[in-house]
C-alpha cells in the first residue's frame, strides 16, 4: 500500500511537471504571412455577421490587425510580388472600413511612389480622387486626381467613370440622379 501511494504521488508530480513544461515551452511565433491568412479568414467570416456592438468592435480589431500585418509585410518584403496589392488593401481598409480617409490617401500615395508600374497603381490613383470627392469633400483635389488619372490611364476601364466624376463634381446627389434618369430616358427613346 505504501508503494502504491508513492507511485500515485510520483505520477501526480510527473503529470504536473509535463503540464507545466508544456505550458511554458516556447511557442512557434506566427509569421506575417500566417497572420495575414488567419486575419483575412476571420475578416471574411465576420463580414457576414449581424452588427452587434461586440461584433463591430471585433471586426474593427481584425481590420486594424490586417492593416498592421499588410504594412509589416510591405516593409519586410518591399520587392515581393504581393507588396503593392497588400499596400492597396491596407489603403482600402483605412478609408472604407476604419473611416480614416487621410491614411488611405497616404497609403495609396505610397503605392504610387513605390510601385508606379504595378497593376494597382491606376486603382490607387482613382481611389485617391474618390476619397477627396466623397469622403473629404475636396472637389479641387478630387478633380486634379481624376484629371491625372485620365492623363496617365486614358484607356483604363475606370476612365469613363473618372470623366463622369469630373463632369459632375459639385452637383448635388438629387440633381445628379435626375440627370442620370433623363439620360437613361433619352437613351431608351433613341433605342426604340
Amino acid at each position: 500500500m505504501f508503494a502504491s501511494m508513492n507511485f500515485q504521488k510520483l505520477a501526480s508530480f510527473m503529470l504536473c511537471w509535463v503540464v507545466l513544461f508544456a505550458c511554458t515551452s516556447p511557442q512557434k511565433e506566427e509569421t506575417v504571412e500566417e497572420r495575414i491568412t488567419r486575419l483575412e479568414a476571420e475578416y471574411k467570416e465576420l463580414s457576414g455577421a449581424k452588427g452587434t456592438d461586440l461584433e463591430i468592435e471585433k471586426i474593427q480589431g481584425v481590420m486594424g490587425g490586417l492593416v498592421t500585418a499588410y504594412l509589416e509585410f510591405v516593409d519586410a518584403s518591399p520587392n515581393a510580388a504581393e507588396a503593392s496589392e497588400r499596400l492597396f488593401k491596407a489603403g482600402e481598409l483605412y478609408y472604407a472600413n476604419l473611416q480614416e480617409p487621410q491614411k488611405g490617401i497616404e497609403l495609396f500615395d505610397r503605392l504610387l511612389v513605390n510601385y508606379p508600374k504595378s497593376d494597382r497603381a491606376p486603382d490607387a490613383l482613382f481611389q485617391q480622387a474618390y476619397i477627396y470627392h466623397n469622403h473629404l469633400k475636396d472637389n479641387e483635389q478630387a478633380e486634379a486626381q481624376y484629371r491625372k488619372f485620365l492623363e496617365l490611364y486614358p484607356d483604363h476601364d475606370l476612365a469613363p467613370y473618372a470623366q463622369f466624376e469630373i463632369d459632375n463634381l459639385g452637383v448635388p446627389p438629387n440633381e445628379l440622379l435626375k440627370k442620370i434618369q433623363q439620360q437613361d430616358s433619352l437613351r431608351k427613346a433613341t433605342d426604340s
